[in-house]
């Protein structure tokens, strides 16, 4: 039998992962596949208890809105999965399920891939937003030996993450003027038009602005960050970081040397 992985979700129709596990495996010469498992929320938790009871299923990736759904469902959750309170990951391990969160490790691989200059040890950043993302990104930066503040449109909840990782807490409208890396982990920009309220002209010249969004791959955040003479990153590369490691979980081999982003960024105007 062939064994196999998926992304489930909901809605998981547009997912880039199958387009990049796909490409991974044909190169690496492994028998598999990695397909999309829709599943709606009433449902959810039926749908991907049958996925895991599947002796050829070798994982899944999980998305919106079901990635505490996989924390619940895991035998094992690792540090990352706990801290964060959410898993992306369900791989198997001596006949155990365990729920793991590589959301930070992507978010880090995105940062040293497009700003190799930045040395989180040595910086300030400010984090946007208070859900999923942004816990990852706290996670991250934190781990990474940043310090971090928490900027959020609705306070409460921001100080409630800030809590859980011991950050500081900004006022929003952001003020980034003493920040070194400016993350955006809002919703804000989604849609293609709209940008959390930065004003620029009294940052750092060397900020680093990195939108966590990759549709569109130039958000207004990152268009106003370039016009004014900021590095952007965007969130593309944090996509490719954390299938690395769910691709090694899944089919036992490290991701062959592919230029992913080019494969996703063809996936993207395919679709």
């Amino acid at each position: 039998m062939t064994r196999w992985a998926a992304v489930a979700g909901w809605p998981v129709d547009h997912s880039l992962s199958p387009c990049l596990h796909g490409a991974w495996l044909e190169t690496a010469g492994v028998k598999g596949r990695y397909d999309r498992l829709p599943a709606p929320e009433d449902g959810a938790k039926k749908i991907l208890k049958t996925a895991l009871a599947d002796p050829d299923c070798a994982g899944l990736n999980v998305t919106l809105p079901h990635k505490g759904l996989a924390l619940r469902l895991a035998d094992r959750k690792t540090d990352a999965a706990k801290s964060i309170g959410a898993a992306n990951l369900l791989y198997r391990d001596d006949g155990k399920w365990v729920a793991d969160n590589t959301d930070a490790e992507g978010f880090l691989y995105g940062l040293r891939r497009q700003a190799p200059e930045f040395q989180p040890e040595r910086a300030a950043a400010l984090v946007l937003g208070a859900g999923g993302a942004a816990r990852a990104a706290v996670y991250a930066l934190t781990q990474a030996g940043a310090r971090v503040t928490i900027a959020n449109r609705t306070e409460k909840k921001a100080k409630r993450l800030a809590k859980d990782f011991k950050a500081g807490v900004a006022a929003w409208p952001p003020d980034v003027r003493e920040a070194d890396l400016l993350v955006n982990a809002t919703s804000i920009g989604l849609d293609g038009a709209s940008a959390p309220p930065v004003d620029f002209s009294a940052s750092r010249n060397a900020l680093i602005v990195y939108d966590l969004v990759y549709r569109p791959l130039e958000t207004p955040l990152l268009k106003t960050a370039k016009s004014s003479g900021r590095r952007s990153v965007d969130g593309l590369d944090m996509l490719i970081g954390q299938a690395r490691p769910s691709f090694k979980a899944f089919f036992g081999v490290t991701p062959p040397d592919l230029d992913a982003r080019q494969i996703l960024l063809e996936a993207m105007e395919r679709t």
